[in-house]
């Protein structure tokens, strides 16, 4: 807990550090960016991601409730081989998504600056 404490402490004197180095047009087009890029990647690795647990929950036949709200905590329930795919495709997903969010928190910061 405490480096995440230290690590969102980090990330936000970085990002307010950009706004007096940087031209607030570069950080909006930075943001949109992220944000683009995030969206049109991560949305096609999360259904996959879904499409993956969907289909070797069936292949299983666990009998697993609410599978698509917290989806990671079930991954103990599939063999090795499926749990290194499903990482894979859970981690690439979540980092795209961060990756969107960085890109929304960088556009935030160029409508909180202009006065």
């Amino acid at each position: 807990m405490e480096f995440l404490i230290i690590g969102v402490i980090l990330i936000v004197i970085v990002f307010f550090s950009l706004m007096h180095y940087f031209n607030m047009l570069i950080i909006l087009q930075t943001g949109i960016i992220l944000i683009a890029t995030g969206l049109l990647l991560g949305v096609p690795a999360g259904c996959y991601y879904h499409f993956l647990l969907f289909s070797r929950k069936r292949q299983t036949n666990f009998k697993i409730e609410k599978w698509w709200i917290a989806p990671h905590k079930y991954h103990k329930y599939f063999s090795d081989v499926n749990q290194r795919i499903l990482n894979k495709w859970f981690f690439a997903g979540a980092l795209l998504c961060n990756i969107s969010l960085a890109g929304c928190f960088l556009v935030f910061l160029y409508f909180i600056s202009r006065n």
